[in-house]
C-alpha cells in the first residue's frame, strides 16, 4: 500500500511537471529582466550624476543613453574651447576676506555655469578665478562655435547683471574662444584622473583670453570660430597675432554686443591695412584718431602705436606679414 502511494505521488509529480516549467520559466525569465533592468538603471543614474558635475541634467542623461558619446582614456573630436578669466582678481581679492572671496566666486560661478549649461556646453573645470568650457563634446552639436559665442555674450551680460547688483565688488570677465581638435576624455593616471580636454587647440583658446588685457576687449574669438558664425554676430577683424610659443600667426576677432555701435570701423580696417603695408605714419594717425573717437577700440590702438614704435626702431624680419607680437604670456 505505502509503496504505491509514492508511486502515486511520483507520477503525479512528474505528470505535473511540464506544467511548472511552463509556469516557471516566463517567472524566472521576467526575474532575470527585472534584475538586469534594475542593475542597468542604477549604473545608468549613476553615470549622470556623475556627469551632471560637468552638464546640464539634460545634456547628462543623453550621455548616459549613450555611452558610446565618451570613450575612456581620450577620443579625439573637433570643437570649441572657452576660457574665462576676472580681470585683475588677485588686487579684487586681496581686499577681502577670505569667507567673502569664497561667497563672491560661488555666486560669480554659478551665474557662468548656468549660461553654459543652457547654451549645451561642457564645464571642464574651474582654475582659480577662470572657467574652462567646452562645446561640441561628450556631447556632439554642429553648431559648437556658435552656441559658445553665445555663452560668451551672455556670460558678458550675466556680469553685467552680477554687477549691478552691487553684492560683492564689480568684476570684469575676459573671454578666449578658439575650436579646432583636441583630445576630449578620462585623462590621467589609473588611480586618479579628470574629464578634460588636451591640445594645441585648448592651449590656443588661454592664449586668446590671455590677449585681452592687452588690447581692452573683453571676448575675443579665432578666425577658425570666425568663420563657422552667421553674419548675425557683431564682430571687427582685430589683425593677425603671433603668442609665445607659437611661429604661424593666426586672426583674431573682437566679439561685441549684437546692438553695440563701434565708432570708427572702417577706419579700423582702413589702418590695420596700412599697418601691414608698413606704412607707418599714415597708420599711425589712423590709429591716434581711433584712439581718441573710439573707446572700444582706443586700448587695441595704443597697442598697434606701441608696435609702429617698435618698429620704426627695429625693422620686422622678411617673413613679417603684419601680426602683432605678444612678448609675454
Amino acid at each position: 500500500q505505502q509503496s504505491e502511494t509514492v508511486f502515486n505521488n511520483l507520477h503525479l509529480f512528474f505528470t505535473h511537471v511540464p506544467v511548472l516549467i511552463t509556469l516557471l520559466l516566463p517567472i524566472t525569465y521576467l526575474g532575470s529582466t527585472l534584475y538586469f533592468y534594475v542593475l542597468t538603471r542604477i549604473s545608468q543614474k549613476r553615470f549622470q550624476r556623475a556627469f551632471e558635475l560637468y552638464l546640464s541634467p539634460e545634456m547628462a542623461e543623453r550621455l548616459s543613453r549613450n555611452r558610446e558619446s565618451l570613450k575612456l582614456g581620450g577620443e579625439k573630436v573637433y570643437a570649441t574651447a572657452m576660457f574665462t578669466d576676472i580681470a585683475g582678481f588677485t588686487g579684487i581679492s586681496e581686499a577681502l576676506e577670505a569667507e567673502e572671496v569664497a561667497r563672491m566666486l560661488n555666486s560669480y560661478f554659478t551665474e557662468v555655469m548656468d549660461v553654459i549649461f543652457q547654451k549645451q556646453g561642457t564645464l571642464i573645470k574651474f582654475i582659480g578665478d577662470a572657467v574652462f568650457a567646452l562645446w561640441g563634446s561628450p556631447i556632439k552639436i554642429d553648431d559648437h562655435a556658435h552656441q559658445a559665442c553665445l555663452s560668451a555674450l551672455s556670460i558678458k551680460n550675466e556680469v553685467e547683471t552680477f554687477n549691478a547688483s552691487e553684492k560683492f565688488a564689480p568684476l570684469h570677465t575676459r573671454i578666449g574662444l578658439h575650436c579646432g581638435p583636441m583630445v576630449v576624455g578620462n585623462l590621467g593616471s589609473a588611480k586618479r584622473f579628470d574629464f578634460t580636454a588636451v591640445g594645441d587647440s585648448v592651449n590656443l583658446a588661454a592664449r586668446i583670453e590671455g590677449i585681452n588685457k592687452y588690447l581692452g576687449t573683453t571676448i575675443l574669438i579665432s578666425e577658425a570660430v570666425f568663420e563657422q558664425l552667421s553674419d548675425h554676430f557683431n564682430t571687427i577683424r582685430i589683425g593677425l597675432i603671433t603668442v609665445v610659443g607659437k611661429k604661424v600667426p593666426i586672426a583674431i576677432y573682437a566679439l561685441f554686443d549684437p546692438q553695440q555701435q563701434i565708432p570708427a570701423r572702417e577706419q579700423w580696417i582702413h589702418a590695420v591695412d596700412l599697418f601691414i603695408k608698413k606704412n607707418w605714419s599714415a597708420a599711425e594717425s589712423g590709429f591716434l584718431l581711433i584712439k581718441s573717437e573710439s573707446p572700444p577700440l582706443a586700448l587695441a590702438a595704443t597697442f598697434y602705436l606701441d608696435q609702429i614704435e617698435f618698429y620704426r626702431q627695429e625693422d620686422p624680419p622678411a617673413e613679417w606679414q603684419g601680426e602683432l607680437v605678444f612678448r609675454n604670456k
